[in-house]
């Protein structure tokens, strides 16, 4: 093989190249070769670049803070986000104050690169035309500048590949970003639900790939080019695996199918790779994909995206107006409550502070939605049909107790008829029961007390008793009746 390096060196514009071609002398002459430049910045361009890497330092510094300030306000445990708050920092901080640390430093010392290595202390400053200096001297003068130059563009070609690697670990993170939303998050939770089909078919698609590879490389590495190395059959069998074929010639000899054996093992290749586990993947990909999509069709706060975002934005400015609690502090109370139904008495009990208006206005905004609501139920196939069977029940059992009794089953007017008597029966129970113990109610409602010789909670509103104690000092399950009376007298 021989081997040429050529140096072109523009000072006008602070830009110098190598180019490098190799050529390889044997039955064929095979020739190839390698460009690479090194850019110098001066002047306007180089302030350009200090303001935009002061930018990315700013900008590192401010995310830094907001990530601090966010896990400091989460109600949820530190050691849940430790994880992402660890790659935030790293990909968002960590990594863009290395790279414009690196990179100015390299740019503000460029001009001097060229000067030294192609310029005139460098490459161009090799006496070529003196006596005084041997050529032995000179050549070595030549190759040290040239070492010299290569070395500060291998430079370049690093902080090229850490750029790389920098920009597609920000870009992975962006995906998966998109699982903020159940409507954008449909790729990564396809991901998800298909992790462990996928990593099973890695394993099956390794195997037989590589064997299939080894069995090329052994049977005709001497016969065919395009098996010659194991990095050429597997190129050859990737660009296989993605449709295409091996280039035939106009005679029979350089057709693939000239040769039992190769024709016998790319059509074995393509039955297997290319027609079956390319299908494989596919139905792991569509059959996760259809669960995400149900799971999503089923999530009844699920909105559209720009309907989320423009909710969170109007949220936003009447919290601001409105002056409701902040969403940590309603998430940790009533996280602690385990209230499953949230009223004005709930809210009431858990943010004593909360105005009386600004409450009625919160609840009225998220009354606006359905699944919010008490009465709502979710009907799916499964409810729907359990409801009818417990109906079928139902009735079988009713005529047969119809029957046993004599009596007929009753219609759909005298059930409503009796559920009313049945009602009122337990009404005149209750009154005529409070009227034998008496009533702990009064008009004037001071601060709240239960008596401790009590099995049912009774809220009176005199003063500190001997066996009263303060309502805040226990979590009480008052009944229904004597909230509402105590929310009528707020």
């Amino acid at each position: 093989s021989v081997s040429m390096t050529m140096v072109a060196f523009a000072p006008e514009y602070g830009l110098a190249s190598t180019i490098s071609i190799t050529a390889l002398l044997s039955a064929d002459v095979k020739m190839d070769f390698t460009v690479k430049h090194f850019q110098s910045l001066e002047g306007d361009d180089l302030k350009s670049y200090t303001v935009i890497s002061i930018c990315g330092f700013v900008l590192a510094g401010v995310i830094l803070v907001d990530k601090i300030y966010t896990i400091q306000t989460n109600d949820k445990d530190f050691h849940e986000d430790l994880p992402g708050f660890l790659v935030d920092i790293f990909v968002q901080v960590v990594l863009p104050i290395i790279y414009f640390g690196i990179r100015l430093a390299q740019v503000s010392a460029s001009k001097d690169v060229l000067s030294e290595t192609v310029g005139r202390q460098g490459l161009s400053g090799v006496p070529w035309s003196s006596r005084d200096i041997t050529l032995a001297v000179k050549v070595q003068n030549f190759f040290d500048g040239l070492e010299k130059f290569e070395g500060k563009i291998s430079n370049e070609s690093l902080m090229a590949t850490f750029y790389f690697f920098h920009a597609t670990a920000a870009l992975f993170r962006l995906i998966f970003q998109t699982a903020v939303h159940p409507r954008t998050a449909i790729l990564i939770n396809t991901i998800t639900q298909a992790a462990g089909d996928l990593w099973h078919f890695v394993i099956l698609f390794s195997v037989l790939y590589f064997g299939f590879l080894a069995l090329g490389v052994a049977q005709f590495a001497s016969e065919k080019e395009d098996f010659s190395s194991v990095s050429r059959t597997f190129e050859t069998l990737w660009e296989m695996m993605l449709g295409s074929m091996l280039e035939s010639g106009e005679i029979s000899s350089s057709r693939w199918g000239h040769e039992p054996l190769i024709a016998l093992y790319l059509i074995a290749y393509n039955l297997v790779v290319f027609m079956m586990l390319l299908n494989f993947i596919i139905a792991i990909i569509v059959d996760s994909y259809a669960k995400v999509a149900q799971s999503v069709e089923d999530y009844e706060a699920e909105q559209e995206f720009f309907t989320d975002l423009t909710s969170i934005i109007v949220i936003s400015f009447k919290a601001n107006v409105l002056r409701w609690p902040s969403k940590q502090l309603l998430i940790r109370q009533l996280r602690g409550s385990r209230a499953t139904n949230v009223h004005y008495g709930i809210l009431r009990l858990l943010v004593p502070t909360w105005q009386k208006d600004s409450m009625k206005s919160f609840l009225h905004h998220y009354a606006r939605y359905e699944f919010m609501s008490v009465t709502h139920e979710k009907h799916d196939d499964m409810s729907k049909e359990l409801s009818a069977a417990v109906r079928q029940v139902v009735t079988e059992v009713e005529e047969r107790f119809s029957i046993l009794l004599g009596v007929p089953v009753p219609a759909p007017g005298e059930r409503v008829l009796e559920s009313r008597r049945l009602r009122a029966i337990g009404q005149m129970e209750r009154e005529k029961d409070k009227k034998q113990k008496g009533s702990h109610l009064v008009k004037k409602i001071g601060p709240t007390k239960i008596p401790r010789n009590t099995h049912t909670t009774i809220v009176s509103a005199a003063g500190k008793g001997k066996n009263e104690v303060d309502l805040n000092a226990q979590t009480l399950q008052l009944p229904i009746w004597l909230q509402e009376r105590l929310h009528r007298k707020d």
